[in-house]
């Protein structure tokens, strides 16, 4: 029997199309499925994980859901080589999530960094994820996230990169000195002369030193100051008044305590410290003008939810300490803020009574 052309290539066709379907059903992505109800908080510091679910840093999806009484899902996630993996959170379903990827510190166990977009870089050891619904629905909420691990971090050495600012920067340290040598050289290069500085050029040796060492500190304020809350964000209150000094803006009742610092001469950059006395079940940070100028908050440190001059806060627990670093549109020259909220099904509401203005240059 002869083979007809025509059906030899259907057969061949045939047989592509079924490798191609197989290849397709041997490539499913790891689905992690939640295991019961996911704990609503963060562990303690003696290190016991075991009601916690852990997922290993790899790719894969997360699917699990929040009922009406289950606002937050708090999940582990390991990591296990030693340079740390860069990682990062997609929402697949669902925009009514405020979800985080939280850095932990592995000896005190506090959160030293947390990100929503993009990728975070992870150290050895376990992270958390942590997905809060918003809102007040009584519905099921499910979610999916996919977890993406974009690799290990390599470590480069890169500071061949700085040599010319080494290079400019110990010119300009070393500049006043040659000055003060090249006004004296008669007395410094000739035997018969006395080759000691004089007081007065000692004096501008000091005076130059005090104002780089000035413009340095004012330049780097902000960094170490977000660096001190970062590190010292589960100290007690009165420490971190204590470290920044006193508020620009406060406000105290029974429900809630609010201080404001400027850290820059123009209103451009703000840090907000909030207590909660009590728990609230929403709440909600407003920024006013008494001027009514327009007010527009452009980016905000941990990441939350914001819109105009609105923050969206949610859950506030009592005796938890929040600092949020907002950035704000310029041009302003006056700030107050407000807050709102519900506490125990009731509604209330606080106004700061003074305000922040912008400092004369």
């Amino acid at each position: 029997m002869k083979w007809q052309p025509s059906i030899v290539n259907l057969l061949i066709m045939i047989l592509l199309l079924f490798h191609v379907v197989s290849a397709q059903n041997g490539n499913n992505d790891i689905v992690i499925i939640e295991t019961g109800d996911a704990p609503s908080t963060h562990w303690k510091g003696d290190g016991n994980f075991s009601n916690w679910q852990v997922l290993a840093a790899e790719n894969s999806t997360l699917k699990g859901e929040l009922s009406g009484n289950d606002t937050v899902d708090v999940f582990l996630i390991e990591i296990i080589v030693n340079n740390g993996s860069i990682i990062e959170l997609k929402n697949l379903i669902n925009n009514s999530l405020n979800y985080q990827i939280q850095r932990i510190n592995q000896t005190s166990w506090s959160i030293m960094d947390s990100i929503k977009e993009g990728e975070i870089i992870l150290e050895k050891g376990i992270h958390a994820i942590r997905i809060e619904k918003l809102g007040q629905s009584e519905k099921i909420l499910e979610y999916s996230f996919d977890i993406v691990n974009h690799g290990e971090v390599k470590i480069e050495d890169l500071s061949w990169m700085f040599k010319n600012f080494y290079f400019l920067a110990g010119l300009m340290l070393i500049t006043p000195l040659l000055v003060v040598i090249y006004w004296n050289r008669k007395s410094i290069f000739r035997k018969n002369k006395n080759r000691e500085i004089e007081f007065h050029e000692i004096q501008v040796l000091d005076g130059l030193k005090e104002r780089f060492s000035r413009e340095y500190e004012e330049k780097n304020r902000h960094d170490e100051m977000v660096n001190y809350l970062s590190k010292n964000r589960d100290k007690g209150w009165n420490s971190i008044q204590d470290e920044l000094g006193i508020a620009d803006l406060a406000y105290n009742t029974e429900q809630i305590e609010i201080r404001c610092w400027k850290l820059t001469n123009k209103i451009e950059k703000i840090l907000v410290g909030i207590i909660a006395k009590q728990d609230w079940d929403l709440a909600a940070l407003k920024l006013f003008s008494p001027k009514a100028e327009e007010i527009k908050v452009l980016d905000i440190n941990p990441d939350f939810n914001f819109e105009g001059d609105e923050v969206f806060l949610g859950k506030l627990e009592s005796g938890k300490i929040l600092i949020l670093q907002l950035q704000i549109k310029t041009g302003i020259k006056t700030l107050s803020v407000n807050i709102s909220g519900k506490v125990d099904g009731d509604s209330i509401s606080g106004v700061i009574n003074k305000y922040i203005e912008n400092e004369e240059e």
